[in-house]
């Protein structure tokens, strides 16, 4: 290699006349780019130029809550939820009777001391929260086969009202919305399914309860049903019938909130209908999803599955808020009905799904909107076919566009996105049977022309995660939280950029090798904050 720029040497190198850094800075960097291969013939993922709904979240929850341990004790798990970009955070009780007694009292306030300890640590990190409590939470005594006893129905919303009442009397704010009950069409325990009207009866005396509290302001969601099937049916089927028929139970209801198992595409159409029948402005959430049969039954690897519900959630419901079932539990595996493991303290596991969450919730920004991208190719699924696993989504904002493109086929597929926004793109990917605490790659940068950038190499069994920058002054400085400069010279120039961290005993370590596609290329890496400082050099091979 012939060094053609040595960046922090005091001499002048001589001029190149083909090729120019437009900046330099010492900062820190280390990543490995490889260009992706050139295909004879490409598919195209066109992406939308029409806004969809309003991203408004993303999250999940922490492990069912032990008692004084809340998530502060775990550090490094801590700081895991932290780095993932996590900006919504769902607080329940589920499956634990006696919390209250059966006038719905509060009785565990060690149970709510540790929530409240979890929601105002939330809330240091910016991080606002939505409450679930379990429809078994009151004695056994209430309940008789498994079915709330009427007398005890007024216990439920009491239960309700105590425990928001416990979170603001400890200096809690209130939740962006409260649910009366997770699963309700769940047998949990000594639970059966609670019967239609029965829900739809005790929902409306909770609204009524919440009002004669003081909190006639916090949304209280309908739902928490773990399918959009269940969703439909407390709903008395297609077309919400039981809201036109009671007209009182459509003024009660905050939000509208579902979990996405077992996922039927004609019900999930029929659950998006009916929302956008009844929406009028009320938030759309999906509070839960895991690894679970379903994946199972489609044969999808653990991150395969997770990522395509992911969009196809986005993408065919159109939630404003996501959240997944646990972000972290102590009690392991990860990957499985956890997305990470570890003891917390000392050791985290991060499965490669882990990684394409941070990607995306780190750019996809609340306030973000959700664009749809059709692919001709028949391997894939996009907006021309949906399903509920998808593999193609975009997201914008006034920073970048974030764009997901999953693989889930043995074949590497050759592709050109068009509908993009912004100057320039970073192009990660990771395999999604990649080993656990491996971070996603930079396989390429390059300059956004016409809205397009080509020959984008989907890797077999892989989830690809392209960022833009919206301004042209990311030829330089941080962008979305990375470093990077722009290099021009001649058209479809080779560049190795190179990276050192002392000048006196310098070892040039290959970063990135960037073709100057159209006399330009990107360069940017998302692990710059890893060092206290870098010097930087290009070469030509």
């Amino acid at each position: 290699m012939n060094p053609l720029f040595q960046a922090g040497l005091k001499r002048r190198l001589p001029a190149q006349p083909f090729l120019s850094l437009k900046y330099f800075i010492v900062t820190s960097i280390v990543m490995i780019i490889l260009m992706p291969a050139v295909f004879a013939s490409n598919w195209i993922a066109a992406i939308s130029g029409s806004d969809q709904q309003i991203v408004k979240g993303l999250g999940g929850a922490l492990p069912w809550y032990t008692v004084g341990t809340p998530i502060q004790h775990y550090p490094l798990a801590a700081q895991t939820v932290l780095d993932m970009g996590t900006s919504i955070l769902r607080v329940y009780i589920m499956n634990q009777n006696n919390v209250f007694d059966t006038n719905g009292n509060l009785v565990n306030t060690a149970l709510a001391d540790t929530m409240v300890s979890e929601i105002k640590w939330a809330a240091s990190n910016g991080i606002p929260y939505n409450y679930t409590p379990g429809w078994n939470n009151l004695p056994s005594i209430c309940f008789s086969n498994g079915v709330l006893l009427l007398q005890y129905e007024q216990a439920q919303c009491n239960a309700v009202v105590n425990m928001l009442a416990y979170f603001t009397n400890h200096g809690c704010a209130l939740p962006l919305i409260t649910s009366m009950a997770n699963e309700p069409s769940a047998p949990v325990g000594f639970m059966t399914t609670v019967p239609i009207n029965q829900f739809q009866t005790v929902f409306q005396l909770c609204r009524t309860t919440m009002n004669n509290a003081g909190l006639s302001a916090e949304p209280l969601a309908f739902g928490e049903n773990g399918q959009c099937e269940y969703q439909l049916y407390y709903l008395n089927g297609d077309g919400f019938p039981a809201l036109t028929s009671d007209p009182a139970l459509d003024s009660d209801i905050g939000a509208f909130a579902t979990h996405t198992y077992y996922p039927s595409l004609g019900y999930h159409e029929e659950y998006l209908d009916s929302l956008n029948t009844w929406a009028n402005g009320r938030d759309n959430w999906e509070t839960e999803y895991c690894y679970n049969g379903d994946q199972v039954i489609a044969g999808k690897d653990y991150t395969t599955g997770m990522v395509e519900r992911f969009i196809s959630d986005m993408v065919l419901l159109q939630v404003n808020y996501w959240e997944m079932w646990e972000i972290w539990n102590n009690n392991g595996p990860a990957a499985t009905d956890t997305l990470c493991s570890g003891n917390g303290i000392s050791t985290v596991t991060l499965p490669p799904a882990y990684y394409v969450f941070k990607k995306v919730f780190g750019n996809v920004t609340p306030g973000s909107t959700v664009r749809t991208v059709f692919t001709y190719n028949p391997n894939l699924i996009g907006s021309g076919t949906l399903g509920t696993f998808m593999d193609l989504v975009a997201f914008v904002n006034s920073s970048n566009m974030t764009v997901v493109l999953v693989n889930p086929t043995t074949n590497a597929i050759g592709m050109n996105v068009t509908g993009l926004t912004g100057n320039s793109a970073n192009v990660y990917q990771i395999a999604t049977a990649a080993p656990y605490n491996t971070d996603m790659t930079l396989i390429g940068s390059s300059v956004i022309s016409g809205g397009t950038i080509t020959n984008v190499n989907l890797a077999a069994n892989s989830v690809t995660v392209i960022v833009t920058c919206q301004v042209q002054s990311a030829g330089f400085g941080v962008q979305s939280n990375e470093f990077g400069f722009t290099i021009t010279g001649a058209s479809n120039l080779a560049v190795v950029v190179e990276a050192s961290s002392n000048l006196v005993n310098s070892a040039w370590v290959p970063l990135s090798t960037n073709t100057l596609t159209g006399g330009s290329s990107y360069f940017s890496d998302p692990q710059w904050t890893n060092f206290p400082g870098r010097f930087y050099r290009l070469n030509s091979p």
